[in-house]
């Protein structure tokens, strides 16, 4: 441990290993190989339920056998060690202990038998085992053990040299990769809920450069209906659009914007529905320097991607005037809702005053806006509640 290539191959390792989880094997075998032991492990022991869920091992470990045996540790059925956890546990930190430290046996006499122990002994082929505590969290040991070619069940000396560097840079390093993880995990949870989206959503500039768009707007733009991505920003299919595109994108970085610029309308090439859109800054200096801004996408020919049935939870509306405001958050024309729903144009257009009147919304527009906040807005890849239509 005293040559410099091994403490720098070590630093290296541990380096990659705080960043990358499935770089621990690598730390653990080049810590094996300076050790000259068999094998070397790192865990975080449960010392409640004697089990464990984070465990690093070397190359001898990483067997079908030593997996079998380690999941035994893992899911808390290896009580036989149990007793020299125990014992690590209250050691001081960066004390190297053997076996028969850990199992409280006189210097002559037997270890105890142990039937996990000699198993574990015989899938690396080392004679003994070592420990060192690491540090303690609530309940949770982490520790390093390396399976030493010396007999009798005391401490490694190449161990007890080592420790000085290895215990402050394995903790680090443990903790760095519980850190990294978790934020990583957060990450991927949220990704996965902005995939999810039932409705196109991407954060741009305000020149419309793409910096993150979610798995419906990609599919929208993948259709060539409405949308494009052309040098890496966000056009219309049809060029007539790009005014209206553009002037949003421009109106929500003025402060004194009012709501209406800020939902507009793409028409289609293919002449469906056409899709309902709203921008909006997101003005937070934790996620970027400058501003950006928030386009929401939303095709009216999916019926579970937009409705008024978020609308219906305000309890103002009239069956026949929920109706009519399902078919109008769609796109629909007031003769169209009126053809629909077999009644005159003079009907359709009166129920739309009322529920506008009830709902405090000015108008279509309005009654838009609220229908898009009040919509459940995860994609149905589960069951969830049916949204009306």
């Amino acid at each position: 441990m005293n040559n410099v290539d091994t403490i720098k191959d070590i630093a290296l390792a541990a380096i990659n290993a705080a960043t990358h989880p499935d770089q621990w094997t690598p730390l653990c075998d080049v810590i094996a190989e300076s050790l000259d032991a068999k094998a070397f492990m790192v865990f975080a022991y449960d010392l409640e339920k004697h089990g464990t869920s984070v465990s690093h091992v070397s190359a001898r470990l990483r067997s079908a056998e030593a997996v079998a045996l380690l999941n035994e540790v893992q899911d808390g059925t290896a009580t036989e060690d149990a007793p020299g956890y125990e014992a690590i546990s209250k050691t001081a930190t960066g004390h190297v202990i053997g076996e028969r430290d850990a199992f409280a046996e006189a210097p002559d006499g037997p270890l105890p038998t142990n039937g996990f122990r000699e198993r574990a002994l015989a899938i690396t082929g080392a004679r003994s085992r070592s420990a060192v505590k690491l540090n303690m969290l609530g309940p949770f040991l982490d520790c390093a053990i390396s399976h030493d070619v010396e007999p009798g069940g005391q401490p490694s000396k190449s161990m007890q040299q080592a420790a000085p560097f290895l215990v402050p840079i394995l903790s680090r390093t443990l903790e760095s990769t519980r850190v990294v993880t978790a934020l990583t995990r957060s990450y991927a949870g949220l990704l996965s809920l902005f995939d999810r989206l039932d409705f196109g959503a991407v954060f741009c500039h305000p020149s419309g450069l793409v910096l993150n768009a979610n798995r419906t707007f990609s599919e929208m733009v993948a259709e060539k209906d409405g949308l494009s991505y052309v040098g890496g920003r966000i056009h219309s299919i049809l060029p007539s659009n790009n005014p209206s595109l553009d002037a949003a994108l421009k109106s929500a970085m003025r402060p004194t914007a009012g709501p209406d610029p800020l939902t507009f309308t793409l028409s289609r090439r293919s002449g469906s529905l056409p899709f309902v859109c709203h921008v909006m800054p997101v003005n937070e200096t934790d996620v970027a320097h400058d501003t950006l801004l928030l386009l929401l996408v939303i095709d009216p020919e999916s019926s579970a991607r937009i409705s008024a049935q978020g609308l219906a939870a305000f309890g103002a509306l009239s069956p026949a005037e929920l109706d009519v405001c399902h078919f109008l958050v769609r796109g629909f024309s007031t003769d169209r809702i009126a053809e629909l729903r077999d009644t005159s144009p003079e009907t359709a257009r009166g129920q739309i005053k009322a529920a506008a009147a009830k709902l405090a919304c000015r108008g279509r527009m309005d009654l838009l806006r609220l229908a898009m906040v009040s919509s459940f807005p995860l994609r149905d890849d589960c069951v969830y509640p049916p949204s009306g239509g």
